[in-house]
């Protein structure tokens, strides 16, 4: 995450900042215009300034509701930094994983569990070994 986080660092001259501040107030004029939701993706993932600037600033500074801002943060770490939005990816696809390995896990019941039998799998047989005549 460092990495998207990097990628995505805003620039700290005065004059970025106004640039950032702009955009936002551009972004929030167009609230009303349901095509420009899609040309904003397109924007973020272009053009890091639109990036930095909604990502910088509470959501609602730019009119847009805290859920599509997360959107919008994956397709921009995809765009910007596609080999750590990958590993983010796949991080959260083993954790789905997990999650579900550990439910099924709970729907076993206990009664298929028998001491006797972990103990005997922690032994073995050494079937290398010469065989016993009993003598």
């Amino acid at each position: 995450m460092a990495e998207v986080e990097a990628a995505l660092a805003p620039a700290i001259g005065t004059a970025a900042q106004v640039v950032r501040s702009e955009i936002r107030a551009f972004v929030l004029s167009k609230k009303a215009d349901p095509d420009f939701i899609g040309e904003l993706r397109g924007l973020v993932e272009t053009d890091s300034r639109f990036a930095t600037a909604l990502f910088e600033a509470p959501a609602a500074l730019s009119g847009l509701s805290p859920e599509r801002l997360g959107t919008l943060r994956l397709h921009t770490a995809a765009a910007h930094a596609p080999q750590a939005a990958e590993r983010v990816r796949v991080a959260s696809e083993i954790a789905g994983l997990d999650a579900r390995l550990a439910s099924v896990v709970a729907e076993v019941p206990r009664s298929f569990y028998d001491a006797n039998i972990e103990k005997g799998m922690a032994s073995h047989v050494d079937v290398n070994s010469p065989l016993s005549t009993g003598e």
